[in-house]
């Protein structure tokens, strides 16, 4: 017999460590965040203290400390503590997804859902990416290593560890996770998404009007993907910090490449939003239009019955009845959902998006009116 729930739960990511993590530590996303936040101010304060460079003076020109460099501040107590707590979640919001469409009922087939999510066990479970990963990240953290110890011909991201190049030697594990972690984020992501395209293109599914979640029965592909744009948020987090970082202690032509950074996150942020979204957009319009029609069809017969009858008796008010009775279900099904978002989810979206990036529009704004006015 099929059991959708049963192949859902057997969903496996081949990753050792996030399988390590939450297994063996039993670390959940919220404490694994909260551990890397304070190691990362342990080993910062470690170093500062051992190097002395809390603060440095003359800044600028001399590199910044280690409280003077916001993009160190907002990486290790922003950006990686969540990525960190993204890549526990991941997993888990994978299975979520799925579990709450069969919920929902809103899938026609499930013995169709069923062998689509077996016919992705293996993709799951393949171990080629968790190998390819763990060496980009090892080369990532070595690469990051030699360009401030001048191994290699070309230059980082600026910060305190310019000044004191050996302290590399202590944030290159922090280096190493921060891309594994990340990179397995998109990873999952990436999973879920070609899952949930395979899933709507070959199954049909019935939009729920009234369901709870205001989104026709599929609010859960909306919140997954609200949880996901708190990850993107803190990438525009950096990219402010860069651009206030550069504008203060710079200048705004210095500023110019992180500039083009927050244009480019504004336009990107969005798609990254609206395309998990958009593997359920197509199904819903489908279902919507085929609603309708089956409704104008049976509109369009009754009024050619009623159009051809002379006879007025209590048949035909019945007849008559029918016809308003329809055009009355023709308005509600067109009021159906065609995207499984509502208004406060869009509004969420939108805060988390913009609001990491006001700081440095505000900056970029003053130091405009300053220099040309």
């Amino acid at each position: 017999m099929t059991d959708p729930y049963d192949s859902i739960s057997k969903i496996q990511f081949y990753d050792p460590v996030g399988k390590f993590l939450r297994e063996n530590i039993r670390f959940t996303p919220v404490t694994f965040g909260l551990f890397i936040f304070i190691m990362n101010v342990i080993v910062d304060s470690w170093i500062g203290w051992r190097y002395n460079i809390f603060i440095k003076h003359p800044f600028p020109p001399a590199p910044p400390g280690i409280l003077q460099d916001f993009m160190a501040i907002t990486t290790d107590a922003v950006f990686m503590p969540i990525i960190c707590g993204l890549f526990l979640w991941a997993p888990v919001g994978t299975t979520t997804v799925f579990q709450h469409l069969l919920d929902a009922k809103i899938l026609i087939d499930i013995n169709k859902f069923d062998r689509i999510i077996k016919d992705q066990h293996s993709l799951f479970a393949n171990k080629i990416p968790f190998i390819l990963i763990t060496i980009t990240s090892i080369a990532f953290g070595i690469l990051q290593l030699g360009a401030y110890l001048n191994w290699l011909p070309w230059k980082t991201v600026g910060g305190y560890i310019d000044a004191v190049p050996q302290a590399g030697f202590y944030r290159l594990p922090f280096w190493i996770l921060m891309s594994y972690t990340l990179i397995f984020v998109a990873f999952y992501v990436g999973m879920t998404i070609a899952t949930l395209r395979k899933l709507f293109k070959s199954s049909e599914i019935r939009i729920l009007p009234l369901h709870p979640d205001k989104c026709g029965g599929l609010g859960a592909i909306s919140k997954y993907t609200t949880t996901i744009s708190i990850g993107i948020g803190t990438v525009g987090l950096l990219i402010s910090a860069a651009t206030l970082y550069e504008v203060l202690f710079g200048s705004l032509e210095q500023a110019l490449p992180v500039v083009f950074g927050i244009v480019a996150y504004l336009l990107l942020a969005p798609v990254f939003f609206f395309f998990p979204l958009g593997t359920a957009h197509d199904s819903m319009r489908k279902a919507k239009d085929e609603e309708l029609l089956g409704i104008a069809q049976k509109y369009h017969t009754a009024y050619d019955k009623l159009k051809s009858s002379s006879d007025y008796s209590k048949e035909y008010e019945k007849e008559f009845e029918n016809l308003e009775n329809l055009k009355k279900l023709y308005e509600v099904a067109d009021a159906f959902p065609v995207w499984p978002f509502d208004i406060h989810n869009l509004r969420r979206f939108l805060t988390i998006i913009t609001t990491p990036v006001l700081p440095a529009i505000i900056s970029i704004i003053e130091s405009l009116i300053s220099q040309y006015f």
